[in-house]
């Protein structure tokens, strides 16, 4: 980033004697000369336009969460790779010794328009099959929520959160995910799957 003491013009005015100064030209002279100097030393500082150009043209993604998986920001979303972040998302949190024996899925629900911001919903559907339950009988369900603000620069991160069915807390990415979250509703439907007689 910039030193903020190269935008200082007191700093400038202070670099000078003023009672040596007689005249006013020569002060001004002096004055500009020396902002120019430090505005092209900002300018040799800056990266190279090229570099600049390739940026903002390049996909930008940027890592939300302690796992690490790359989210593509405000500028480049779309339903097909939030729905690739949501899988990256959840291939991580299979990969937890807990819960290397369930399975998963990601559906695209609903896209809402709402003022300067576009709310994609996805649900993804735990279970976990067995040999004599090869589909399950109970299954948990996670809504998330991606919300793309209009009004945000291209390179800035979308926000993710997430809840989990019957539940009201909203959990961000940011916080450490608890395979016992999944478990506990998934041992609630179970006890309640078995107190039905069909």
């Amino acid at each position: 980033m910039f030193n903020t003491s190269l935008y200082n013009f007191q700093s400038l005015i202070d670099d000078y004697e003023l009672t040596s100064c007689f005249k006013i030209k020569n002060f001004v002279y002096q004055f500009v000369n020396t902002a120019i100097k430090k505005a092209m030393k900002i300018i040799s500082n800056m990266d190279d336009i090229s570099d600049i150009v390739e940026r903002r043209n390049a996909i930008v993604t940027r890592s939300l969460d302690p796992f690490g998986v790359e989210w593509y920001t405000c500028g480049n979303i779309n339903i097909n790779n939030i729905a690739e972040s949501i899988t990256n998302e959840m291939q991580e949190w299979n990969n937890l010794p807990e819960l290397k024996d369930w399975m998963f899925s990601v559906e695209f629900i609903k896209l809402f328009v709402r003022n300067d911001m576009n709310i994609y919903k996805y649900e993804v559907i735990w279970s976990v099959p067995t040999k004599s339950y090869p589909e399950p009988q109970v299954t948990v369900s996670v809504l998330f929520d991606i919300v793309i603000n209009l009004k945000y620069p291209a390179h800035y991160p979308v926000d993710v959160t997430y809840i989990f069915e019957a539940c009201q807390f909203i959990h961000r990415l940011d916080m450490t995910f608890q395979p016992k979250w999944l478990y506990d509703i998934l041992d609630m439907k179970t006890m309640m799957f078995k107190s039905f007689d069909f």
